[in-house]
């Protein structure tokens, strides 16, 4: 069953854009010694830099980029940097399986202990 869209393509862009000055970007790259841990224990470069991109995502925008809004270009060089990686890894790791990515974002909810929203939490918000 299709989802009805509120936002049109563009709309969700802007909304969800990225600041880009340098030090904000800085300061969304940056990785405690716990984080660098989680994304070390990742094989594979694009398994890591796929895992980074999430995380920075999730513990400073509260969201994950998809395959539809990728993530900011100048956010993936800061990563990639950070993580002595070459940052054109983020194609790699869309196409690789779906599976790992969701595997990714359930491991990050928990180390983050954050949870999905789901239609349980906004039934429960709304009454």
């Amino acid at each position: 069953m299709a989802r009805r869209q509120i936002l049109s393509l563009s709309e969700r862009e802007s909304l969800l854009a990225l600041p880009d000055d340098e030090l904000t970007l800085t300061r969304m790259a940056y990785f405690s010694e716990h984080d660098l841990a989680l994304i070390c224990a990742h094989r594979k470069p694009a398994s890591r830099f796929g895992f980074a991109v999430l995380l920075c995502y999730l513990k400073n925008v509260g969201f994950a980029p998809d395959k539809k809004i990728p993530p900011s270009d100048a956010l993936l060089k800061h990563i990639a940097s950070r993580l002595n990686l070459t940052g054109d890894l983020w194609p790699a790791y869309l196409s690789g399986r779906d599976t790992t990515r969701r595997e990714h974002l359930t491991e990050l909810y928990r180390y983050l202990g954050v949870k999905a929203f789901t239609g349980k939490i906004q039934q429960d918000c709304i009454t």
